[in-house]
């Protein structure tokens, strides 16, 4: 059982990093899209 809660948690740490990564992914797009290039170095340093 402990061994099946445990690759369970590797298996939603992995989801979950991955649901970040693409969060950010599309934040950059909309920030890229609705950006005229103004503030574009603050916001990539602010990441």
């Amino acid at each position: 059982m402990q061994k099946a809660l445990q690759e369970n948690q590797r298996i939603l740490g992995l989801h979950v990093k991955a649901s970040h990564e693409i969060g950010g992914v599309i934040a950059a797009t909309i920030a890229a899209a609705d950006s005229d290039g103004t503030y574009t170095t603050a916001v990539m340093r602010r990441g």
